[in-house]
């Protein structure tokens, strides 16, 4: 009996130590070389795709207040925007922003290289576009448009802004001064200024015609009235003028309407005239207040 029993206490051990070795192999096994043959219970992958380009947009367009020209010149005008772009500032094309302002009719002011002003953050920046807007540009409401790209290409713009381009009428004269400088001699007749006066519109509005302000010379106590001056936009009518100026008084000069100089270009040219030199005491005579040429609109 205490054979039998030993006999079967070895036995115990051996199967105890056979399943130790033999469970661990066989699910080792059936974790490898299933996974080879194809019997896994779970498979695995890669995965790919690819997301496209967002393009910019411009969040805020800067408002312009009502401007007025510079007679004779370029007002410098400026606007900014902020564009955005959630790739980041970076891909922002700044340097070929632009910025232009429209009106029916007239021609097209822009900018075609507007920069950067600084950046908000990392998509965002604030670009600057300074644009002039000529003197002679018509009175009106300008329409605003800004653009920018990416480096894709795509494009952001805005056109929902708009500013008022206030009406001038200006008038620029050469040469500033009116002047006979060989001696005269009263009764001398038909005498023509050195120099005839060249009147531009320097503004944006067109003009139907002028009129000159004379004031009396003075010598001393001595006068040399105004009203012996006439006036014409033709040299050879000039002395047979029937314009003759008036002391202190506008004198249309170039009659109601009968004259439409556009703007931005070359009025006319006027000559001045004594047609009989006065009896006056010799002397130098100037004038007591500068004379004065408008034009009306």
């Amino acid at each position: 009996m205490r054979k039998k029993a030993e006999l079967n206490s070895k036995l115990y051990f051996v199967l105890i130590l056979l399943a130790v070795l033999i469970i661990p192999f066989t699910l080792f096994k059936f974790k490898i070389f299933n996974g080879i043959t194809g019997d896994a219970t779970a498979a695995y992958k890669n995965v790919t795709l690819t997301v496209g380009n967002t393009a910019p947009h411009i969040d805020q367009l800067s408002a312009i207040s009502a401007q007025t020209i510079i007679p004779n010149s370029t007002q410098l005008v400026t606007l900014w925007f902020i564009a955005t772009d959630q790739n980041g500032v970076g891909t922002l094309k700044t340097a070929g922003s632009f910025g232009f302002f429209a009106l029916t009719g007239e021609t097209t002011r822009n900018n075609l290289s507007c920069t950067q002003y600084n950046v908000i953050n990392s998509t965002s920046e604030n670009v600057t576009c300074v644009i002039g807007v000529k003197y002679y540009d018509s009175p009106g409401t300008w329409t605003i448009n800004v653009s920018i790209n990416d480096t894709s290409n795509a494009e952001a713009h805005n056109d929902t802004t708009n500013f008022t381009l206030g009406s001038t009428v200006a008038v620029i004269q050469a040469p500033l001064n009116l002047s006979w400088t060989t001696s005269l001699n009263p009764t001398d007749t038909n005498k023509l200024a050195d120099q005839p006066i060249n009147v531009t519109n320097a503004g944006n509005m067109n003009i139907s015609n002028l009129s000159d302000m004379a004031f009396d010379l003075v010598s001393g106590s001595n006068n040399f009235g105004s009203s012996n001056f006439t006036v014409s936009n033709a040299s050879a009518t000039a002395c047979g003028s029937v314009l003759k100026l008036a002391n202190n008084t506008a004198i249309n000069i170039t009659g109601s309407n009968n004259y439409r100089y556009t703007k931005g270009n070359n009025i006319t040219t006027l000559y001045y005239c004594i047609p009989t030199v006065p009896l006056v005491t010799s002397g130098n005579y100037a004038s007591s207040y500068t004379w004065i040429t408008t034009a009306n609109g």
